[in-house]
């Protein structure tokens, strides 16, 4: 029952956990600034040198904090870093070289130690989630970043996959029924088409994914606009601005006009001008959905749902451009059960299901004695486990 699961995002981290019920519990990281429990924690940290030199890991919400305040950057902050992967060459911190697996492994720590003092368990197995085309060297930096701080079992799942699990148990979705989960991070665009069959879901083919296109690069295109207008020189990115600029992006969710301040000048921006501005990540993201979308139609699956996950999902260009394309499917979007959670939900729902299958896949086996020892000698079990993974994707 000891496991946890962690949805590693570019710019947050979510986790939940299972009960002594084998309920799914998320992990809280604190109060957001409405009072009310925050299951997000952002991937940012510092390694900040205290009075004698020393240094000292500043990991979450104030971290990205300093990272704001810093404007144009601290050396000793790492954000971002889960698309930055730099697996080979590392960063310079403090002046010194600290590797990639040594900042994630932290991380992962943290969020751990929270969890654990949250739940008053300790955890030695972890689902780590990743996008659906996430390079083999940065699995196995994931995987290895997570055994180096106690977690001793590792399994990894695509996120749209995931995701997939979660919506299916909130919104109890026909058996019959096809959707494609529409994963829009801060990073990347995630798509999986999935088909319900006896309350599974059941994944028809591989998942796909692009990748610098989700919500960071989206704010990165509104800072660098604004940056031209004011210092067309400058080269450097200033994290006051980004984050002003994310905080508009959010805004236009409800709004029709924004204006930002940036050195004493006002720039307005209307939504119509916002979508143009950051239509080059946008159509990133529905090219991929257009490409699933034809995929499906040559195989004749059913698509009754689109299910939105992620922060990047709630953009109206985004919205509008899914109903154009699929005007006959119905919009599920999790966020209306719980912000940023259905990930690291997911995750668990599926090893739940997982385990199942094979706890009842062994007892089938273990009525025979001859079956028993075939099962410790060949690993009949590991097979159902390969079976079962293969029959999902």
């Amino acid at each position: 029952m000891n496991t946890l699961s962690i949805d590693f995002g570019t710019s947050y981290c979510a986790a939940s956990y299972l009960n002594e019920v084998a309920q799914v519990v998320p992990v809280v990281f604190g109060l957001n600034k409405y009072n009310g429990p925050c299951y997000k924690f952002p991937s940012v940290i510092q390694y900040a040198l205290d009075a004698n030199s020393e240094e000292q890991k500043v990991i979450g919400e104030i971290a990205l904090t300093n990272l704001i305040q810093s404007n144009f950057g601290d050396s000793s902050i790492v954000s971002k870093i889960k698309t930055e992967l730099r697996e080979t060459t590392g960063y310079i911190i403090n002046g010194k070289p600290k590797k990639s697996i040594t900042i994630v492994s932290d991380i992962i720590h943290k969020i751990k130690q929270l969890a654990e003092s949250q739940s008053h368990r300790a955890f030695n197995k972890v689902i780590l989630t990743h996008p659906a085309q996430y390079e083999s060297t940065k699995q196995d930096l994931l995987v290895k970043a997570a055994q180096s701080c106690g977690l001793k079992e590792v399994t990894l799942l695509e996120e749209p996959k995931a995701a997939g699990y979660a919506f299916l148990d909130s919104f109890k979705l026909q058996s019959g029924k096809g959707a494609i989960v529409f994963d829009y991070g801060g990073g990347t665009i995630d798509i999986a088409y999935l088909l319900i069959e006896n309350k599974t879901p059941i994944f028809k083919f591989t998942p796909v994914s692009e990748t610098k296109c989700g919500g960071e690069y989206i704010d990165l295109l509104l800072h660098n606009l604004i940056i031209s207008k004011t210092n067309p020189s400058a080269r450097e990115i200033s994290p006051a601005l980004l984050e002003t600029c994310s905080r508009m992006k959010v805004n236009f969710s409800q709004s029709e006009q924004e204006i930002i301040v940036y050195n004493g000048k006002a720039y307005t921006f209307t939504l119509d001008m916002f979508n143009k501005i950051i239509s080059p990540k946008v159509d990133i993201a529905i090219s991929l959905l257009k490409r699933v979308v034809e995929e499906c139609d040559i195989h004749s699956y059913p698509i009754d749902y689109i299910l939105l996950n992620g922060g990047s999902s709630r953009l109206k260009i985004v919205n509008e451009s899914i109903s154009q394309i699929l005007p006959n499917a119905q919009i599920l979007k999790y966020e209306n059960i719980g912000d940023d959670l259905a990930v690291s939900t997911g995750a668990l729902l599926y090893h739940k299901m997982s385990s199942k299958l094979v706890s009842e896949s062994s007892a089938e086996i273990e009525g025979d004695t001859h079956y028993r020892k075939v099962i410790i000698k060949h690993g009949v079990l590991d097979k159902i486990r390969k079976n079962f993974k293969k029959s999902q994707g």
